[in-house]
């Protein structure tokens, strides 16, 4: 019997005075829905089946006044003639409709006893306000009151569905909040004191304080500020109310504005919407409004602006005097409303609304915006009920049209989205890339086949010989085992007449495209092209072919078939254009697309599904879209083999948890991916703990290096190579192991496509640089670096600082005494005249200083002469004065020497003076030479070792000259510093000041005689010239002075 038979059958009506019950045969393949309000009830279907309820008025007169059923016999209403609870329920093939008589009072007053609802009733008093809470009797809620200086609030355990009567009459009804509270319950908050509460009959009754007004209670008032928490303790309230006299007003000119202007000091979210009469303009932050400004601003087009406290926005509701467009606009971070009397100048960005479904296939609304902002949940004082919004955080994103579901009403809005729910578990939160309305713990009551209406009705506009593909696979094939169903179509090609050969052919493909087989169905279809058969030349044929290369990883090819005739208008055609694109490279904007069409992939046989779910959870990975990412990966663990998947699940779940800014959660997962044998994502997995956990200083870079190079052919696919090469070669160079970084960035260029290959070859050039321009050569030995410069000697010419390389390394060399390599490297390159007169100029410099330490004067001479130039800088030319003097003292010049260096006082000056005079024994000059190399002491801080032998020499120097005077004060200076140390003795014996019992003979005589102890300005002179790479700035005169 087929599912139509079954529709065929008809209801059967039992029951007693108190209930009825209908039994409607229903298969379960059927959905349905049943709404009642008052004295209504409305039946839906999936399939056609209402006319067979067609005789319930006839069969229930005392319950059913009429039954209006849709032409499509799939929906039908009821006409009650009182109100009915009602149950339903499946049972064995069957709908079970339960309905029974409601207590009549409660029921004309609103209380229906089959749901949670309660009526807020408000009565005011001489010296209090009265409120209760009236529920269905047996149906008490579960509440609690908090009782508050100036506030009293009453949490029920469970979100009721609350009605209102007469509260438009209490003084403060704008200030009664609602509000959802973290136990998915409802707070109401009253502002006002509590008095009393008690509990009557089916009633929960508070009492409250009334308070004073300043304006008469029948006016409708706010606070000055919305902060918060609202604060109502002050009762500072102001009216906003425009006046309204009882003189004529003055009609509304035409084409006014009104601009409110919102400042900020942090972006904000914005939702502004039209319901009834009122504009609402809701921000998802609180502040201080400045209210009469706004007011004032409005009073042109509006009879009222009234701020709405909120603990979390500050929310404003203005009636217009007048139809009232809107707008809105931003700078920086100040928002601004505009109210035209006209159309407005800026049309509403409309936000599509599309239907999605979860992994337990339940439907829910996706609203697609990668600026949504917080969600608000307000209380409508003119009606009672809740309006929820979600603001936006750009400008000009609404819905224009109203849009009414069974479960609520979204309303048309000009910035954000807006809704009224009717149902009381309807929720609306936000994410990365929209918003999202849906059901809790349940579906929204929406056709399963809406967005295949939709996108039917958008093929018959375009082409009706375009077939949607996901609805084109035969489902009797799909049932069959591969061999079974590719045997019978093969033979259908075989008896299929020639005109309809290709059909046939093109039947197989299509099955071998539903098995993902993409190759197979190439093989197909690419005959057919080289055939030159006419259905090559349709639309329908290139959907299958893009699909085809697709599957086959044929990425770009794929984006050439869907951009083929007029495919490039129909959805599916689109949907899979993105879907090769985002294989190629996922992005935000190829994501935004593939939410729209999510609901496409239910339809598509499991291994297309599968292809797509892999490609579309890694786009919404890389878009920070969490939400979609995992509806993805949901429909990867519903496949048929998910045992198989279980790696590509594992892994992108963490690359999810990744995304959502938990690494040491994702790396739990990669875990699970990594430990399975699945080579592709076992790979994947291991280099992605790797990169967490270096990043994470869990392990040290040389661990991390012996995890990736044990991947290097764990998995062969090009561009996990090319990345675990690149990442390699990171990690040697954090291990200082420089050798091992160029050699993987070499092996890395070898496989990588020419497009790549200078790219790479910079990175190589720039980590030459950092090795010995930027001191990364510190790590090195002197030999280490030179043999690295010597197997990489190609590189450093490719450099723009190549000659600076040569000079910096050169220094390193003749720092550890290969002066050799260092002349040759240094004159090697002066040889080749492809240096500026300045970089010629510091060659000759350093290869004369090399000399200098060969012992070879003249020669550093003639290389001085042969590289002057003209105009050199100041340093460069007192660096070269400073080495012509050495060398010419060196000649026994050193009257040139001095003549040279008479009014340089740097230090490597100084100390070639110094040596000079100490060699002619001409101590007074010496003694004014080394004063100032004598640094002022730190009190409570120890002489250096440089500063010590200074100090003695002077000494010596000022000994020899007979300057006993500035011995003296010299030894009143440093004395304090000498003691305690081994020169103590030394310093006594030059300084005279030594003890008899303290006399050490053999230091006064070495202190005397064998003045070498201390002047071995020499070796200090050529310390200070490598220390400072010839870049000495003068000395400060006169440090100590005599």
């Amino acid at each position: 019997m087929s599912c139509f038979d079954t529709f065929a059958q008809t209801a059967q009506y039992t029951g007693t005075a108190e209930e009825t019950i209908i039994t409607l045969p229903l298969a379960d393949n059927v959905d349905y829905t049943i709404e009642g309000k008052d004295r209504e009830l409305y039946l839906s279907f999936s399939r056609p089946l209402a006319d067979r309820l067609q005789d319930i008025a006839a069969k229930l007169p005392s319950l059913v006044a009429a039954a209006n059923i849709a032409n499509n016999q799939k929906s039908m209403l009821l006409t009650l003639k009182e109100p009915l609870s009602v149950q339903n329920f499946r049972n064995d093939g069957n709908l079970i409709i339960k309905l029974r008589k409601q207590d009549g009072e409660l029921a004309d007053r609103g209380i229906d006893s089959r749901l949670n609802r309660l009526l807020l009733n408000y009565g005011n008093h001489q010296d209090f306000s009265r409120f209760s809470f009236e529920f269905a009797p047996g149906r008490k809620p579960e509440y609690i009151v908090k009782a508050g200086p100036e506030t009293t609030t009453v949490s029920f355990k469970k979100r009721p569905d609350l009605k209102t009567s007469k509260l438009e009459n209490y003084g403060k009804a704008a200030y009664v909040l609602q509000q959802i509270n973290p136990e998915g319950g409802l707070d109401i908050i009253f502002p006002a004191k509590l008095k009393k509460s008690f509990e009557h009959e089916n009633k929960i009754v508070f009492d409250l304080e009334n308070s004073l007004l300043p304006q008469q209670q029948n006016t409708e008032i706010v606070p000055p500020v919305a902060t918060a928490p609202i604060n109502i303790r002050n009762q500072n309230l102001t009216r906003l109310q425009t006046a309204m006299t009882s003189a004529q007003v003055a009609p509304v000119q035409p084409n006014q504005v009104a601009s409110l202007s919102f400042s900020w000091n942090m972006p904000v979210g914005l939702s502004v919407f039209r319901r009834g009469n009122y504009i609402w303009v809701i921000f998802d932050h609180p502040q201080n409004l400045d209210i009469e400004s706004l007011r004032e601003a409005a009073a042109p087009v509006a009879d009222e602006v009234l701020q709405i406290p909120h603990p979390g926005a500050a929310i404003l509701r203005i009636l217009p005097k007048t139809k009232l467009n809107a707008s809105v606009r931003k700078e920086g971070l100040l928002w601004i409303v505009d109210l035209f009397t006209r159309d407005a100048p800026e049309e509403t960005k409309d936000l599509p609304v599309y239907t999605q479904y979860n992994v337990s296939n339940q439907p829910y609304l996706f609203i697609p915006s990668t600026a949504a902002g917080e969600v608000v949940s307000i209380i409508d004082p003119e009606v009672g009920d809740l309006i929820v919004t979600g603001t936006s955080t750009d400008i000009g994103l609404g819905i224009k049209d109203e849009y009414r579901y069974p479960d609520l009403t979204l309303l048309p809005t000009i910035q954000g989205v807006a809704l009224n729910a009717d149902a009381l578990d309807i929720a609306l939160s936000r994410g990365n890339t929209g918003y999202t309305i849906q059901a809790v713990r349940r579906g929204l009551n929406i056709s399963p086949d809406l967005d295949f209406l939709k996108h039917q009705e958008q093929l018959n506009q375009i082409d009706n010989r375009i077939a949607r593909l996901s609805a084109d696979f035969n489902k009797e094939l799909l049932g069959k085992t591969f061999a079974e169903a590719e045997d019978q179509l093969r033979q259908e090609i075989i008896k299929a007449e020639d005109e309809q050969k290709n059909n046939a052919k093109l039947e197989l493909a299509k099955y071998y495209i539903s098995q993902g087989l993409g190759t197979n169905a190439l093989n197909i279809l690419n005959k057919l092209i080289a055939d030159k058969a006419p259905e090559t030349e349709t639309e329908r044929f290139h959907g299958l072919l893009g699909v085809a290369n697709f599957l086959a990883g044929r990425y770009e090819q794929a984006l050439e078939n869907f951009s083929f005739g007029r495919l490039p208008e129909i959805n599916e055609a689109v949907f899979w254009r993105t879907l090769a694109a985002s294989a190629l490279e996922p992005t935000p904007e190829n994501n935004a697309v593939l939410i729209s069409y999510l609901n496409l992939v239910r339809n598509y046989p499991p291994e297309i599904r599968g292809a797509i779910a892999k490609v579309g959870a890694v786009t919404a990975i890389a878009a920070g879209d969490d939400i979609t990412a995992q509806s993805f990966i949901d429909i990867l663990k519903t496949m048929d083999t998910p045992r198989n998947l279980m790696p590509l699940v594992n892994y992108l779940t963490a690359e999810k948890i990744l995304m959502q800014g938990y690494p040491r959660n994702a790396i739990q997962e990669y875990r699970k991916a990594a430990n399975s044998n699945d080579l592709k994502y076992s790979s994947l997995a291991r280099k992605k703990i790797a990169d967490l956990e270096i990043r994470l200083n869990v392990i040290p870079p040389a661990k991390a290096i012996r995890e990736l190079e044990g991947l290097r052919f764990a998995w062969g696919e090009i561009e996990f190579k090319k990345q675990l090469l690149s990442d390699l070669s990171d990690l040697y160079v954090r291990n200082f192991d420089y050798y091992q970084a160029l050699r993987t960035l070499q092996n890395l260029e070898k496989i990588s496509p020419a497009a790549d290959k200078p790219k790479i070859e910079r990175r190589m050039v720039k980590l030459i640089e950092d090795i010995y321009l930027n001191n990364q050569a510190d790590n090195l030995s002197a030999l280490k670096s030179l043999a690295l410069y010597q197997d990489y000697n190609w590189l450093p010419p490719k450099s723009r600082h190549y000659n600076a390389i040569i000079q910096k390394l050169a220094d390193r060399l003749v720092a550890v005494d290969l002066l050799d390599r260092a002349y040759e490297l240094l004159d090697s390159r002066l040889r080749t005249g492809e240096l500026t007169a300045l970089e010629k100029a510091t060659f000759g410099s350093r290869l004369a200083l090399i000399q200098l330490f060969n012992g070879q004067n003249h020669e550093a001479l003639d290389i001085l002469d042969r590289t002057e130039t003209p105009g050199l800088p100041k340093t460069i030319e007192l660096q070269r004065r400073i080495v012509r003097a050495k060398a010419l003292s060196g000649t026994g010049n050193e009257a040139q020497a001095l003549e040279l260096l008479k009014d340089d006082y740097s230090k490597n000056a100084l100390l070639l003076k110094s040596e000079i005079f100490w060699n002619g024994n001409m101590w007074g000059d010496a003694a004014d030479a080394i004063k100032y190399l004598i640094e002022k002491p730190t009190p409570g801080q120890p002489l250096s070792e440089e500063q010590i032998n200074y100090i003695l020499d002077w000494a010596t120097a000022l000994k020899k000259a007979g300057r006993e005077t500035v011995i003296v004060r010299l030894r009143n200076k440093f004395m304090p510093y000498f003691k305690d140390t081994k020169y103590y003795s030394a310093f006594s014996v030059l300084t005279d000041t030594l003890e008899n019992d303290q006399i050490n003979i053999r230091v006064i005589d070495k202190a005397i005689n064998d003045i070498e102890t201390f002047s071995d300005f020499a070796k200090i002179y050529n310390k200070s010239l490598l220390k400072s790479n010839l870049t000495e700035a003068p000395a400060v005169q006169n440090n100590v002075r005599q």
